[in-house]
């Protein structure tokens, strides 16, 4: 776990270091097409896994309940924020 942070760390400080270099513009889309490439080659050993393929809709409704229970938390507890900012101010 201390590696994962202190790799985040550097790259914070490496991205604070190199900001106003032009290549950097080009990051967004690469770390898209990154993205991408992982959530296609999880599918894909998703897709390899029989164990896992023969459980996927029990666990595929597991996993809908906990996501939209997660999703509706984090919006009502934006919301809840949004409120008392707006009402400080």
């Amino acid at each position: 776990m201390i590696a994962l942070i202190s790799v985040m760390f550097l790259g914070i400080a490496l991205g604070y270091a190199l900001r106003r270099h032009a290549w950097t513009l080009a990051l967004p889309r690469t770390i898209s097409a990154v993205i991408f490439v992982l959530l296609f080659l999880m599918g894909f050993s998703i897709g390899a896994n029989k164990g896992l393929l023969g459980q996927l809709a029990s666990l595929g409704g597991q996993a809908f309940v906990i996501s939209m229970a997660g999703t509706l938390g984090s919006i009502f507890c934006a919301w809840g924020l949004w409120r008392w900012w707006r009402r400080e101010k």
